[in-house]
Parts: C-alpha cells; sequence; structure tokens
C-alpha cells in the first residue's frame, strides 16, 4: 500500500506515505490542486451622465481599443507560451534529475546505507517527515502514524500554524 488517507480526531484530512525520492518536488501538481486561489473584490461602476460621444470619436475608441487588444492578448499568449516552455523545461530537469538519482537512492536504501523518508501530510500539504530503517520499518511507521492521527495522539497535530516548510 504506497499510502494512507486518514481523518484525524479533529476532522482533517492527513496522508501518510512513503516517499521514493529524497526530496520533495518543487511543483506538487497535488498540492497546486488542492490550493486555495485567492479572490479579488470587484468593483463596481459608477453610472454616469455624460453625453455620449460623437460617431468620429466612437470609431478612434474602437480603433484604439481593437490595436490594444490585439497587442495585450497576443502578448499574453507569446508569455503565457514562454511560461509554458520554461516549465516543461523544470519538470523534464526535474525528470532527468529523478532518474538519474533514483537507482542510486534505492540502492542505497536497499543495502541499509539510507534510510527511508515517511511523509505526512496535513490537508495535502507537507506537515512532517520521519525516517525508518528499512522498507518494512517504514510501513510499520506509516502504520503507527496514521494509528496516532486517529486516535488524535500526534505531536504537533493540533497547532494551527502553518505547515513544516520543505528545505
Amino acid at each position: 500500500m504506497a499510502g494512507l488517507s486518514v481523518i484525524g480526531s479533529d476532522g482533517v484530512t492527513w496522508t501518510v506515505r512513503r516517499r521514493w525520492l529524497p526530496w520533495r518536488g518543487p511543483v506538487s501538481f497535488r498540492e497546486m490542486w488542492h490550493s486555495p486561489s485567492d479572490k479579488g473584490t470587484a468593483t463596481e461602476d459608477t453610472a454616469t451622465t455624460e453625453e455620449p460621444p460623437g460617431a468620429a470619436l466612437r470609431f478612434l475608441q474602437l480603433t484604439v481599443g481593437v490595436v490594444l487588444w490585439v497587442i495585450i492578448y497576443g502578448g499574453k499568449a507569446i508569455l503565457i507560451a514562454l511560461a509554458a516552455v520554461f516549465m516543461v523545461s523544470l519538470w523534464l530537469i526535474n525528470l532527468v534529475l529523478q532518474l538519474l538519482a533514483l537507482p542510486v537512492v534505492l540502492l542505497a536504501r536497499a543495502t541499509g546505507l539510507a534510510r527511508w523518508p515517511v511523509q505526512v501530510d496535513r490537508q495535502y500539504a507537507h506537515f512532517r517527515t520521519e525516517h525508518a530503517k528499512d522498507y518494512a520499518g517504514a510501513a510499520t511507521l506509516r502504520d503507527e502514524l496514521a494509528a496516532q492521527l486517529r486516535a488524535g495522539t500526534l505531536d504537533g497535530m493540533h497547532q494551527t500554524a502553518a505547515p513544516e516548510q520543505a528545505a
């Protein structure tokens, strides 16, 4: 079993799982999916009692507006494309590093030179990482942590402080 989802005694969803790589990914789509979005407040326009502009002024406003719209949205499209290329490049670099590191890390963990991290997430955000000596020990530790979460006895689980930041 890869991970356990647990509803803690405080009603919060916790996830306890083994981590295969020695680091957490720089961009976690799971955390992004479950992160709240910032909603700005909309301002209301007040009605004006000015006279409508003439036909020539309307044409000039429309022309300038369309040109600005094309420039702005063309720039946005280029910016979005560059951001997408940058993110895909980062993702590919991360993938290559993972493929290079995974055999070494797994060999070190299989021979007992490295410990297995067991990660605890609170509402899909990193909360704590504990370590076990071997793969079976990591499964036991994972089950113990899940039981502590169900019982509400895990140290620090009732604190309302921000979750631990990745190093």
